[in-house]
């Protein structure tokens, strides 16, 4: 594959390489930039053509507020496709490099307005905004030469950004990558509050100079350091791509840190040689309201165009979402798993949501090859009691010790298992039979085990014994015995359990035992059971007696 960058400070770095430092106007950069061929993450991007609105203004400018009216009115129309930065001059609130930018588009007067690079407006009052509204409706009909999408956190003292770019066109398109961090509430010394104030640029305004191939994704992570942490979520970062010759920006993205607060994820981002069984991890610093975790949010796609059907569930101790496929990735592909930001997105018990999409793509590896062995294809239960609490086990072993996702349903109420929900690499099954949810003769059902590796139906047949009631079981009963003394175990459902005018102890749970004298030839024992309406049901016993 192909790589062009321009050289003055862009390196392409390994995965496994921390942030690198570089020196540059006595501030630190520190960034990670990487690429890969596109065709391994289709539709990472979701083509969308945004438009930058740069306003050059000042506290002190009677006119500007004009251009804050615009821009709200935009907003309102456009939500999040509008991003917009405010560049303040010779106030409090200036920035001490944005001469630099006020210089590079020649500003004049206050407010100036910009509008991807390349449309400029002077001046504003009652009046303008049809002008900047016809501007910025041709701007949005405009096919996006790239594509673009940010994510953040907050580490420490640091503001973490990752940006995705990816180039549309069939040619390379170079130009200057920036993201500038805008602060709002802020107040300046009149008390007055200010939104979107410029407040430092990543890596400076002369911007980090890329060329981006065709058919390529680039992934670039860089941090930006912030005096008050306390105060990280009153910043946006929106981060752009511009061609410093002809002014146009292709396009733009932001991030705002108001957003619901993400901080770690499993796999990471574009990394490579994940299993093929693997599941996603995602940690977030607030609770999750559970009402707003819906299948629709979330999506998995391989690179060849396939979807794929996701479970999940959340930890709501750990803060923990996890999402899990229902079927073995595929070997050496690439993938795109992505939570859907907006605001009908996941939201947290401060009422902050995911404003903008979380990418996260990855790369399958070859293994594992998953293969799972049952010990039983079906249980023959035989005959089944009101009294009894059946439970039989069923082995579940992946044979290369590979510990897998399994989830066990049962089709009937009448069948149960311990644990429906489990990972392992060999696990006992234990399935339990409920009696009272059995119809009187035989009945028939399934077991559906469903892994990644496939589903497998266990058959379950058992017979439902129902005599009259009270009922009376006997436990591993002889037939033929020598002549000697044998104790009967049994349960009873009964109140109170007889053999002839001889009461015989139950405990609280129907249990009870009783010792008999064998005689040689037949031995009848008749048990009777009493319940509270002193109904008796009984149950004969019959032994043969012999002599050794």
């Amino acid at each position: 594959m192909k790589k062009r960058l321009m050289a003055w400070t862009v390196v392409l770095f390994s995965s496994l390489l921390p942030f690198l430092p570089i020196s540059g106007n006595s501030v630190e950069l520190n960034y990670n930039l990487q690429s890969f061929p596109a065709s391994q993450f289709p539709s990472l991007i979701q083509p969308q053509q945004n438009v930058l609105f740069e306003d050059f203004t000042a506290t002190w400018c009677g006119w500007c507020h004009y251009s804050y009216d615009i821009y709200d009115s935009l907003y309102a129309e456009n939500r999040d496709k509008i991003q917009h930065i405010r560049y303040h001059n010779q106030d409090s609130l200036t920035m001490p490099t944005i001469r630099e930018r006020a210089d590079f588009y020649k500003v004049t007067g206050f407010p100036t307005m910009v509008f991807n690079g390349d449309k400029k407006i002077v001046g504003a009052d009652a009046t303008t905004y049809p002008v900047v509204k016809k501007i910025v409706d041709d701007l949005f009909m405009q096919s996006p030469a790239m594509g673009m999408n940010s994510f953040g956190t907050v580490e420490g003292k640091y503001l973490v950004m990752t940006v995705i770019l990816q180039n549309y066109l069939t040619t390379p398109l170079t130009g200057q990558f920036l993201t500038v961090f805008t602060e709002s509430q802020v107040m300046d010394t009149d008390e007055k509050i200010f939104n979107f104030v410029s407040r430092s640029v990543f890596p400076d305004f002369k911007g980090l100079a890329m060329t981006l191939e065709p058919k390529t994704v680039y992934y670039l992570k860089f941090r930006q350091a912030i005096q008050d942490v306390e105060k990280a979520t009153q910043f946006e970062a929106v981060s752009f791509f511009q061609n410093f010759s002809t002014s146009k920006i292709y396009n733009s993205c932001f991030y705002s840190f108001n957003s619901l607060p993400l901080f770690k994820t499993s796999p990471m981002p574009f990394e490579s040689g994940v299993r093929r069984d693997t599941f996603f991890e995602v940690y977030f610093k607030e609770a999750l309201v559970v009402s707003t975790l819906q299948d629709s949010v979330f999506q998995l796609m391989d690179q060849d165009g396939g979807k794929h059907a996701l479970e999940w569930e959340y930890d709501t101790v750990k803060k923990l979402l996890r999402i899990y496929p229902l079927d073995l990735l595929k070997k050496n592909s690439g993938y795109m798993f992505r939570i859907e930001g907006g605001r009908n997105s996941l939201s947290s018990s401060s009422k902050r949501y995911l404003r903008t999409d979380y990418i996260l793509p990855l790369l399958t590896s070859e293994n594992p090859d998953l293969t799972i062995e049952l010990s039983e294809s079906q249980l023959a239960i035989g005959e089944v009691w009101p009294i009894d609490k059946p439970a039989y086990p069923l082995v579940l072993e992946e044979t290369h010790g590979v510990p897998v996702r399994v989830k066990v349903v049962s089709k009937v109420p009448w069948i149960v298992v311990d644990e429906p929900l489990f990972t392992a690499s060999k696990q006992t099954i234990m399935v339990r039979i409920k009696p009272d949810m059995m119809k009187p003769g035989v009945n028939s059902a399934s077991l559906m085990l469903s892994t990644q590796a496939g589903n497998f139906d266990i058959h379950v047949k058992g017979s439902l014994f129902k005599p009259d009631y009270p009922l009376i079981r006997f436990e591993q009963l002889p037939l033929f015995m020598p002549l000697m003394t044998v104790t009967i175990h049994g349960k009873t459902d009964g109140y109170r359990l007889f053999l002839a005018d001889q009461e015989i102890p139950v405990d609280l749970e129907g249990y009870f035992e009783y010792k008999v004298k064998i005689q040689s030839g037949y031995n009848l024992f008749t048990f009777k059971a009493m319940n509270m309406q002193r109904k008796i049901g009984t149950f004969p016993v019959m032994i043969i007696g012999f002599n050794p």
